[in-house]
């Protein structure tokens, strides 16, 4: 299935933004895993933007252990 190229560059932005909140709040991958239960492999790959098959339910995992909301992922 070829993906979407917008598509790849909105995870890429969704994934930099969940990985410079981590890094400004100095929390660690496995603080993140333990919360969310999403490895800290699939965590990092996200944050790296070489992982394209974020589900919205991980999505929504993932805000809520940041506390932030999809706009200001976005933004």
């Amino acid at each position: 299935m070829k993906q979407n190229p917008s598509l790849i560059i909105l995870l890429e932005q969704v994934g930099k933004k969940m990985h410079h909140i981590r890094h400004t709040r100095n929390e660690k991958l496995n603080s993140v895993e333990n919360s969310t239960g999403i490895s800290h492999s699939i965590i990092s790959r996200i944050e790296h933007g070489s992982y394209l098959c974020l589900s919205f339910e991980m999505l929504v995992r993932l805000l809520d252990y940041y506390n932030a909301d999809l706009r200001e992922i976005l933004s």
